[in-house]
């Protein structure tokens, strides 16, 4: 059985297609996940405070429900997830937002500066970190077009959609483990407690005008 060139051709642009599309969607995913927002601030926040050991439930929370909301919205599809849904859950988000950063700006700042002395801050772990990334219009807006656009283009449906989408439960984790190492790195260039304060307040500022800036532009 011999097969006509063209149709080789036409066989192998179309993987290539395919890879190519594949690529661009992880890389909506990465720009969208790893970019400066309420999940990775309060993640730098949490290394500045030397906090990384007891994070681990607040990272693994994020990949979860990215995860999550990548099923959701990729097994429903337009049946019940639509895009006139995102005000509510942007103003929800902005509450919940507007929330943790007053958790953050009233938060103590040790007296002695050290390793050995900072404390451990237990009110952003697991169930906060879900509640936020589900609130999170900036975690909607990736994961919409990815479930309803992207995964149809490359033919992605059914089993495979839950097997991809572990892709992003990577990311969702790799991301605010990445930034709180950094903010754990900056930790070692502050040695008085008063800048500790001072950068731990600007950091809850930040989180909510990030809030405000978000109900902005959905509104």
């Amino acid at each position: 059985m011999t097969y006509h060139p063209r149709i080789i051709n036409l066989t192998f642009k179309k993987d290539e297609e395919k890879e190519a599309k594949m690529l661009s969607i992880i890389l909506y995913g990465i720009s969208i996940l790893f970019s400066p927002g309420p999940v990775t601030l309060i993640a730098v926040n949490k290394g500045i405070h030397k906090e990384l050991k007891t994070s681990w439930g607040y990272f693994i929370s994020i990949g979860i429900a990215t995860y999550a909301l990548l099923l959701i919205y990729g097994y429903t599809g337009n049946q019940f997830i639509k895009k006139d849904y995102l005000p509510i859950i942007g103003i929800l988000g902005f509450i919940f937002m507007i929330y943790l950063s007053l958790q953050m700006f009233k938060k103590p700042t040790p007296k002695n500066f050290s390793i050995k002395t900072m404390p451990t801050h237990r009110s952003m772990g697991f169930k906060e970190g879900l509640a936020l990334q589900f609130f999170n219009p900036k975690a909607s807006l990736a994961a919409l077009p990815i479930a309803l656009v992207q995964y149809p283009g490359v033919d992605i449906s059914g089993i495979k959609i839950a097997l991809v989408s572990l892709i992003f439960l990577g990311f969702g984790i790799l991301s605010p483990l990445l930034y709180c190492l950094l903010g754990q790195f900056a930790s070692s260039f502050i040695k008085s407690t008063r800048w500790l304060g001072l950068f731990n307040k600007g950091m809850a500022l930040l989180l909510a005008f990030v809030a405000v800036t978000i109900l902005i532009d959905i509104i």
